[in-house]
């Protein structure tokens, strides 16, 4: 079963403002201006249809595609270097959660680590008025929202309706220095690209690679929108893409071949260009030399290490993606 990214369900959690004053410049604020949109399963079905599961890439034609750490930072702003994201196994989850959290889900099952997406809404959502913003009790409800961001369109669980508490306790410390040196960026790549398999994206944060083509690929971007970006300079991308995935997306998707679209792009494949701007046709780049410098990375299990250097998406070697998040 695919994993559920739902960004309504994101964006239904509206923050108190002593919440968001405590996630200010964190990389997890930036997200919370992302517009509503549906992920487009046919599209993504299309995108899978050619990934080549031997040399890690999306080949089309004589062109391939790498998606490596440099786009996903400049799709979601989330650091992809520094500390790795780990799954820690914990004995005891009702305690864990009470520590951190202040109380557990009724409907947790014994030793497992899934708490339900309601429980988090219903007991956090919001702030008692009597928490001030120094009192202790306020980490509460800012470690509840991250990890309901983190599983709801990051890192989401293949249960429907859950996230997992396995990344809690790397919410322990919530001052900017700590959440920010946090590799977030490798391991949502890294569940995403483990789930590339048979042809299919089966878990993880889809809607990245959605984006991903669109920067890429010009005439599958005016296939999807019918009015596209002329120039931005707005960071994370996922920003502007999500509003115009909303606003500006064809009402006739279904009737859209996208194998053919895909099949004929002939060269018209962007470089990656660090915080890239759109503009005009007859300017862009569309010589198809597709130099990512993103780096590689391997995870196994639930450790993700990183090792950065400029690479050539042709040449990019395969990573392991065993990640078992």
């Amino acid at each position: 079963m695919k994993a559920s990214v739902s960004i309504r369900q994101f964006l239904s959690w509206v923050l108190d403002s002593r919440v968001e004053e405590k996630l200010n410049n964190t990389c997890f604020i930036k997200l919370r201006g992302m517009a509503e949109f549906k992920c487009n399963n046919r599209f993504e079905g299309a995108i899978m249809s050619h990934f080549d599961e031997n040399e890690f890439k999306f080949t089309f034609g004589e062109k391939s595609l790498y998606l490596g750490l440099e786009d996903v930072f400049h799709i979601t702003g989330l650091p992809v270097d520094g500390c790795p994201v780990v799954v820690k196994k914990i004995d005891d989850y009702e305690k864990f959660s009470t520590r951190l959290l202040g109380s557990d889900d009724p409907e947790r099952t014994e030793n497992s680590p899934l708490v339900t997406k309601k429980w988090l809404l219903d007991t956090f959502k919001k702030v008692l008025d009597d928490i001030t913003s120094v009192d202790e009790k306020l980490k509460w409800y800012v470690r509840a929202y991250i990890l309901f961001t983190i599983g709801t369109i990051l890192l989401p669980s293949n249960q429907k309706g859950t996230v997992s508490m396995v990344y809690l306790h790397h919410l322990e410390d919530l001052s900017v220095d700590s959440l920010n040196k946090i590799a977030w960026g490798a391991a949502v790549l890294a569940k995403l690209q483990g789930s590339f398999k048979n042809g299919k994206c089966t878990s993880g944060a889809t809607w990245i690679l959605e984006m991903f083509i669109l920067e890429r690929i010009p005439s599958i971007r005016d296939a999807y929108l019918y009015r596209r970006p002329t120039s931005t300079d707005e960071h994370p991308s996922c920003l502007m893409w999500s509003k115009f995935m909303k606003d500006n997306s064809h009402t006739s998707h279904s009737k859209i071949d996208w194998e053919t679209s895909l099949n004929a792009i002939g060269d018209k494949i962007l470089a990656f260009q660090k915080f890239l701007k759109f503009v005009p046709e007859k300017e862009e780049n569309a010589s198809g030399d597709n130099q990512n410098g993103g780096g590689s990375y391997t995870s196994n299990g639930p450790n993700c290490s990183l090792s950065n250097g400029d690479s050539s998406v042709n040449d990019h070697p395969k990573g392991t993606h065993d990640t078992g998040f």
